[in-house]
């Protein structure tokens, strides 16, 4: 899990790894001072999403155990994606939304739990730093047909061919 100081929260539901959390951030750095596109997966997308200006849901139900749901793209189409977390990306004020699903969850948050309709973004860009922050398992054997190629094309899309 994120670091829930990272973004502003009080742990309420997060098991960090601060070490782990300062080799990647200084990852990041190095990469913003190079001016170099990001990609990251499940956790690395968490990261990248909230080193770029978003938050997070501390703990969000029935996401986790190889979990697969339809997502909406933000060409209006649906794909199907897995899903192996438990918490999930709230998108800043800077990114750019990819794919969600529109859902009604008990999310969790320092300030207690929260009940309504929204967007839960499952996949964000961030044009400022460039980062591809993807919340699904593209590399996973049991991803569903077709994720893993669409994948590959938002990295061509988003971090080789920005517009």
């Amino acid at each position: 899990d994120i670091d829930p100081h990272l973004y502003q929260q009080t742990n309420v539901a997060s098991y960090t790894n601060y070490t782990r959390d300062d080799q990647e951030i200084s990852y990041f750095k190095t990469c913003i001072k190079l001016h170099k596109p990001m990609v990251g997966v499940c956790r690395g997308g968490q990261l990248l999403n909230v080193l770029s200006g978003g938050s997070m849901w501390q703990d969000v139900p029935n996401h986790s155990g190889d979990v697969q749901h339809s997502v909406r793209l933000s060409t209006g189409e649906e794909m199907q994606v897995n899903s192996e977390h438990h918490q999930q990306m709230i998108l800043g004020s800077t990114g750019v939304l990819i794919a969600y699903v529109d859902e009604v969850l008990n999310r969790l948050s320092d300030t207690g739990y929260h009940f309504k309709r929204e967007k839960s973004v499952e996949v964000a860009w961030y044009p400022h730093t460039r980062s591809l922050c993807f919340q699904p398992h593209p590399e996973w054997d049991s991803s569903p047909e077709g994720m893993t190629d669409w994948f590959f094309e938002l990295i061509e899309a988003y971090c080789f061919n920005p517009t």
